[in-house]
C-alpha cells in the first residue's frame, strides 16, 4: 500500500508480462482492474517526482518493510544491479525522521520496479 492510499500490485499483468509496458495507464501511471480497484504496478511519477530527499518512504509492503524512493548525490534512482533478488537492500534511510540502516524495497525505473519477491514474512494476503 502506498502512502496515498492506492494499492501497489506486482509488476505483472494478467498474462504475466511487464504491466507497465503493456497496460494502458493514466497520467499518474495507475488504472483500475476488472473489479474497479485503482492500482499501480510501479511507483508513479506523481509520487516519485515529489520524493526529492535522499530517501523518502512512499509505502509499505505486506511483509512490513518500507518501499523507498532513494536518490544518490546526483538525484538518480538505484538500478537493478544495486539491489538484491527481491529488489531491495539494506542501507541508511530516513525512517520517521531518524536515519536508520534497515532493509527496504527500492523504486527503480527498471522491471520489476519495486518488489520482486518478499524479503520477510507476509502478514496478510497481498496483490
Amino acid at each position: 500500500m502506498l502512502l496515498n492510499g492506492v494499492f501497489l500490485y506486482n509488476a505483472l499483468d494478467g498474462p504475466g508480462r511487464d504491466a507497465v509496458a503493456h497496460e494502458a495507464q493514466d497520467l499518474c501511471q495507475g488504472h483500475p482492474e476488472r473489479s474497479g480497484e485503482y492500482h499501480y504496478h510501479e511507483i508513479p511519477t506523481c509520487l516519485r517526482d515529489n520524493a526529492v530527499a535522499t530517501s523518502t518512504i512512499v509505502g509499505w509492503a505486506n511483509d512490513g518493510y518500507p518501499i523507498v524512493v532513494e536518490r544518490d548525490a546526483d538525484g538518480n534512482l538505484p538500478n537493478n544491479n544495486d539491489l538484491d533478488s527481491c529488489h531491495g537492500r539494506t542501507s541508511a534511510i530516513n525512517l520517521d525522521g531518524v536515519v536508520k540502516t534497515t532493509f527496504h524495497y527500492s523504486a527503480t525505473l527498471e522491471f520489476p520496479y519495486t518488489i520482486g519477491c518478499f524479503h520477510g514474512t507476509v502478514t496478510k494476503s497481498g496483490k
